[in-house]
C-alpha cells in the first residue's frame, strides 16, 4: 500500500482497492516523491497513481517516476512493469450470464415442427392415463416420468429454434415500432450528394 503522507481521500482509495482485489502501488523513488511540481509557487505533490488487478503484480513491484529535468511540463511522468502470465497459469474466472429466449424472432413454424415430431416420440403410460381410481399412487412414477419428459422436449426444441440473448444487452426502450422503421429506414434508397 502507499507510504506517502496520508490525506483524507487516502483511506477511501484504500478501502475501494481492498473490497475490489486492486493493488495500489507505492512509488520506487528515494530521492522523489511527488509527479507534480509548480516552480512559480513552489508546490509539490503526488497526484498520480497507479492501481491495477492484484493478480497482475506482487508486493514488489513499484511505480516507477520518471525525472527528467529537460521537460517543460509540471508534471513527471510514471510507469510499471507488468509481468503478464502466460494463458495456463491464469484461469479466468467462469462467467454465468442470465438469458432469456427471443420468442419474437423465432421460427414459429419451425418450433411447432420439430416440437411435434419429438413429442411424437415420447412414451405414452397409457394405463396410468386411463386409470380411473382416486389418489392412485401407483402410477405416480409413470406419470413423473412422462411429465418430464414433455419438458425436457420442449427445452429442447426451444433450443434448437429460438434466439437466446443475455439480459441486459436489449435496451430497455427498443420496441417493435422502432424496429420497423429502423428496417424501413435500411430499405430507403440512398441518393448521393
Amino acid at each position: 500500500m502507499a507510504k506517502h503522507r496520508h490525506y483524507p481521500a487516502e483511506s477511501f482509495v484504500s478501502q475501494f482497492c481492498l473490497d475490489n482485489n486492486l493493488r495500489w502501488l507505492d512509488h520506487s523513488n528515494e530521492s522523489v516523491n511527488f509527479t507534480y511540481h509548480c516552480n512559480a509557487n513552489d508546490h509539490l505533490s503526488l497526484v498520480d497513481h497507479f492501481v491495477c488487478s492484484s493478480h497482475l503484480v506482487d508486493d514488489t513491484d513499484k511505480m516507477h517516476i520518471f525525472v527528467d529535468g529537460r521537460k517543460t511540463a509540471d508534471y513527471f511522468d510514471i510507469s510499471v512493469l507488468i509481468k503478464m502470465l502466460s494463458s495456463s497459469s491464469y484461469v479466468k474466472p467462469d462467467r454465468v450470464y442470465s438469458t432469456k429466449l427471443r420468442w419474437d424472432r423465432a421460427d414459429l413454424s419451425q418450433y411447432q415442427d420439430v416440437c411435434s415430431s419429438m413429442l411424437a416420440q415420447i412414451h405414452l403410460p397409457i394405463e396410468a392415463l386411463l386409470c380411473s381410481c382416486n389418489c392412485c399412487t401407483i402410477h405416480n412414477s409413470d406419470l413423473e416420468n412422462y411429465y418430464n419428459s414433455i419438458a425436457d422436449c420442449l427445452l429442447s426444441v426451444s433450443s434448437l429454434c429460438v434466439p437466446e440473448v443475455r439480459v441486459g444487452v436489449q435496451k430497455h426502450w427498443w420496441t417493435p415500432e422502432l424496429e420497423d422503421l429502423k428496417h424501413e429506414c435500411m430499405e430507403q434508397p440512398t441518393f448521393g450528394v
